[in-house]
């Protein structure tokens, strides 16, 4: 084969194939209303797998759930300025549909979770809650959370996750 062919051959495979060097999408998340969403778990429910949802600076007033999806979750202005507040819910995040490493969560002030359920799991992880799940979470920041059981920050339950 020509070389050009094979380097032709080789590149469609690499577009076509699942899992491959393909992209996804990038979603954008601004409360101000200047991006495809206003709230943080409407752009992960619009996500596909191999999605980039970019979060505006500002402090998002609700509680997250990733439901199984393989889809990175960033700030674009960092943890000091970008803050999701689960004031009311029992974990400002959650993890509990076997998410892996390709589901990221990136650059956020986690605040206001308050696991004092009475039953399990809502008496553990106030800021993140991880069960059967394994994601990557980075320059993060956990404030004033709490849990009546095992970590206010985060808790991790039959899982390989390191937080």
């Amino acid at each position: 084969m020509k070389p050009s062919l094979m380097t032709s051959i080789l590149a469609a495979v690499f577009v076509v194939w699942p899992g491959g060097v393909c992209a996804g999408e990038i979603i954008s998340v601004d409360a101000a209303g200047g991006g495809d969403f206003t709230s943080i778990q409407a752009a992960i429910d619009s996500a596909a797998n191999g999605d980039e949802i970019v979060v505006a600076p500002g402090t998002y007033d609700e509680a997250i759930t990733f439901y199984g999806k393989a889809v990175r979750l960033r700030s674009s202005g960092g943890p000091a300025i970008t803050t999701i507040d689960g004031t009311g819910h029992y974990h400002v995040v959650r993890c509990v549909s076997y998410e892996n490493r390709d589901t990221i969560l990136e650059g956020f002030t986690i605040t206001g979770g308050n696991a004092n359920g009475s039953v399990d799991p809502d008496a553990f992880g106030g800021g993140i809650l991880i069960i059967d799940s394994s994601p990557r979470v980075t320059g993060c920041i956990f404030t004033a959370n709490a849990a009546i059981g095992y970590g206010g920050g985060g808790c991790t339950l039959k899982t390989a996750a390191r937080l």
